[in-house]
């Protein structure tokens, strides 16, 4: 399963830090990905109020 995390970025407050990892993975590959909360929120998937995606 896929997990998506979205964070606020400490230093920004118009970014967001987007962690996303797979479970079925034995090691774990944290991807990060730096984005601004408008392409955030043009995302099909992803809501304004969605925190953590699992």
């Amino acid at each position: 399963m896929l997990c998506i995390e979205i964070v606020h970025h400490p230093s920004s407050p118009s970014l967001v830090v987007i962690r996303s990892w797979n479970q079925f993975l034995r090691y774990s590959t944290l991807q990060v990905y730096y984005c601004t909360i408008v392409d955030v929120h043009a995302l099909p998937t992803l809501g304004p109020d969605q925190n953590n995606i699992k």
